[in-house]
């Protein structure tokens, strides 16, 4: 849902946004392809058959086809009106919505003879420490601690 580069994108989204608008661009999709199919029954594009060519039923079949190709353009038109509001609403949540919040990443690191797992912590002089000790070594960023 990232229309340029520097946009927040679905997964920067916070989770209860992200669900509205995944939920969202389900809905514009769908509405857009009732759209199309409306449009293209009131063009009476589907072919039809029938045994009777008289000059009345002829008529009369086209005006019935006719009332009916007028109430799916209608249709057709407010489904797709109805996916660009969806769109354009959805694409002003994704603009206006800041990132979430970063979840602070655990790291492995040796220290003292030993391995600590955790988030690391600022100490009071501003170095870095996991578990109270002082991180001085390598740190490998990893999803969860073992």
């Amino acid at each position: 849902m990232t229309f340029a580069s520097g946009l927040t994108g679905m997964n920067d989204l916070p989770v209860g946004v992200r669900s509205i608008v995944r939920i969202g661009i389900a809905i514009a999709a769908i509405a857009v392809l009732l759209a199309t199919i409306l449009a293209g029954a009131a063009a009476n594009a589907f072919p039809r058959k029938t045994n009777d060519l008289t000059v009345d039923a002829f008529r009369t079949a086209h005006k019935e086809r006719a009332t009916r190709a007028l109430k799916r353009l209608k249709w057709s038109m407010g489904f797709g009106v109805a996916g660009a509001v969806v769109v354009v609403a959805g694409s002003f949540v994704v603009l206006f919505t800041d990132k979430a919040p970063a979840k602070p990443q655990p790291v492995i690191a040796p220290a003292g003879g030993k391995v600590y797992c955790g988030v690391p912590s600022a100490a009071p002089d501003g170095s870095l420490m996991l578990a109270n000790v002082p991180l001085t070594g390598d740190v490998i960023v990893v999803a969860k601690c073992p």
